[in-house]
């Protein structure tokens, strides 16, 4: 089976809106400047996980070799942005609700992999530098691949829109048709 949708129940995505799209354009630029962020390790996430770098290395010119479609996962929660506590609830629902959709779409024989934002945080604490405990859960960093998000949105038509009583939150998922 090759059909994302056969592969993935209902269920799983019924609170997300799913937007097929191209694989993101490698772009040297953003590379050099998300990872320039990175380093500035403002999350703290920086050379202390798998799901950032200097753990995660790999960009978008490797993986679309690979892939050549992708799935944005959507989701508007109305929270306020500057709650912190409910801004980490609504993001490991998403990754929760990708991680699913993954394990669906592998388990149907569809090459995939998923990146998110913020994170991964699947293990509490991360293994690195030590092998990853769960590369099949793992979700590196969207911005970690040199993605600009606004960008590839507005390629899509789509736009990043910030607002002060809800938050959208996005993952997106490459895969091989």
């Amino acid at each position: 089976m090759n059909n994302w949708r056969d592969a993935v129940p209902a269920d799983v995505i019924e609170d997300f809106d799913i937007i097929e799209a191209h694989v993101p354009a490698y772009d040297r630029e953003a590379v050099a400047r998300f990872r320039g962020l990175c380093e500035q390790n403002l999350c703290g996430d920086y050379g202390r996980t798998w799901a950032c770098p200097p753990g995660h290395s790999t960009h978008m010119d490797e993986l679309s070799r690979r892939y050549n479609a992708a799935l944005i996962l959507r989701r508007t929660f109305q929270i306020d942005p500057k709650d912190r506590e409910a801004l980490l609830s609504a993001t490991e629902e998403c990754k929760t609700a990708t991680r699913r959709t993954l394990a669906s779409m592998r388990s149907s024989g569809i090459d995939c992999r998923g990146f998110s934002e913020g994170g991964c945080r699947y293990c509490g604490t991360c293994s690195y530098p030590e092998p990853c405990r769960y590369p099949e859960a793992l979700l590196p960093s969207i911005s970690a691949l040199g993605i600009d998000l606004g960008e590839y949105l507005r390629s899509l038509d789509e736009e990043l829109v910030f607002l002060d009583d809800s938050v959208t939150l996005y993952t997106l998922i490459l895969f091989a048709r």
